[in-house]
């Protein structure tokens, strides 16, 4: 096996230049990072590709569920707050109903944050999620709704 006779400026020089390369290229980004960044690649793809066949509705029912998403989550964010503190100044109110108000706002977050993590990541058809969230919105108002009978009902 013959091995290259190294100088002594050569070994130090390879380790100067790896060094250099290191800091320059900066840290390796965690596989969460280069996931994120390649589902970004992917959406921006998507996109362009979707401008190119029908560029103005594809962009603008993306927008429109994204607006109308984000309309219908801040509304019952207020209207579920409103009940909860109405319930919280009736003293006749049983704990379980305020529970289930913290509940409807818990799953109303959620569904807000899952909304801004695909906005970031673009996984996943974006129909088939409007679909989930149209479903997951409207239970969410049922719920409400029922609540909200059930409040009248125990006033009356």
């Amino acid at each position: 096996m013959n091995i290259p006779n190294l100088t002594k400026t050569t070994v130090p020089t390879i380790v100067i230049v790896l060094t250099i390369l290191i800091l320059h290229v900066g840290a390796i980004p965690s596989l969460e990072e280069y996931n994120s960044i390649q589902n970004l690649k992917q959406t921006f793809n998507r996109t362009k590709q979707g401008q190119k066949n029908n560029s103005k509705t594809y962009v603008s029912d993306f927008d429109k569920f994204v607006n109308q998403t984000n309309s219908t989550i801040d509304s019952n964010k207020k209207k579920f707050t409103e009940l909860r503190n109405y319930l919280e100044a009736e003293n006749s109110t049983s704990k379980s109903n305020i529970e289930k108000i913290v509940d409807l706002e818990n799953k109303n977050t959620k569904l807000k944050n899952e909304l801004d993590d695909y906005v970031m990541t673009g996984n996943g058809n974006w129909k088939l999620i409007s679909e989930r969230f149209s479903k997951d919105l409207k239970k969410l108002d049922v719920i409400y709704y029922n609540a909200l009978k059930l409040t009248a009902d125990n006033i009356k």
